[in-house]
């Protein structure tokens, strides 16, 4: 159906894009006609017919050409056949005297109401209507739905968004174990005390162990002193250090 209106209204364009560009154009255009109707029925006095809305003073040059879709836009009322139980029952309660078996309720609405007269409509071709019938009425019901969402939020006084709110996050407090006995409590407490007492003999046995260590006199804490120099001379010669500082202290030992 698009194709068909695009390719009568965008001769020579790609026909994806004309199919594109005429329901853009379409949609706001009715959209507009819908808004005008209205507002020209409004303006009206009650009991005004199809003559006076098109006698509105509308200024748009489209509100004319476009009038064939205002049957499409208008609310018609609904009826069914359906009958409360209060009401068949009083039809059944009725006697047989008073004439000719009831008809159904269907049939008795129809009868009542009187012949309804087509409005006149202005003089459009029947190709355009069926190519735009469908999606009108289609559009119709999301305009609705649209203009419903609009009135509520502008009439709302309080705006609520979906953005959550910022969430903190409070450190939780160490949970103490208040339901234990009297002996786990014990039982705890040495153990706490044993450890105490095993690191404290690590010291005690690291102490005694550096006090053996401990150079006794000036002349080991020289050689200690050398030791850190010496273990940087290259290996291979190693033994000729050695050797020299022999003969060194054999010189000054004599």
């Amino acid at each position: 159906m698009w194709r068909e209106v695009a390719t009568a209204v965008l001769p020579g364009v790609n026909i994806d894009e004309a199919i594109d560009l005429v329901q853009k154009r379409w949609k706001p255009t009715r959209d507009k006609f819908r808004r005008l109707l209205i507002l020209s029925k409004k303006g009206n006095k009650s009991g005004a017919g199809l003559d006076d809305v098109e006698s509105a003073t509308i200024t748009w040059p489209y509100f004319q050409l476009l009038f064939f879709l205002k049957d499409t836009m208008e609310t018609r009322a609904t009826s069914g056949n359906y009958v409360s139980g209060a009401r068949r029952q009083s039809a059944a309660s009725l006697p047989s005297s008073l004439g000719a078996p009831l008809r159904p309720a269907s049939q008795v609405q129809a009868a009542s109401q009187p012949p309804r007269l087509d409005s006149p409509a202005v003089s459009v071709g029947p190709s355009v209507q069926e190519l735009l019938g469908d999606v009108t009425q289609f559009d119709d019901h999301c305009f609705d739905t649209m203009s419903e969402a609009s009135v509520h939020s502008d009439d709302a006084s309080v705006v609520y968004t979906d953005t959550p709110a910022a969430t903190t996050t409070v450190p939780q407090p160490a949970v103490v174990d208040v339901t234990s006995t009297p002996a786990q409590r014990k039982n705890r407490k040495r153990k706490n005390d044993e450890e105490v007492d095993s690191i404290t003999r690590n010291v005690q046995d690291l102490c005694e162990t550096l006090k053996r260590t401990e150079p006794r006199n000036e002349h080991e804490h020289f050689g200690l002193c050398l030791a850190k120099y010496m273990a940087k001379v290259p290996e291979e010669r190693q033994l000729e250090m050695k050797v020299k500082l022999m003969e060194v202290v054999m010189e000054y030992g004599a």
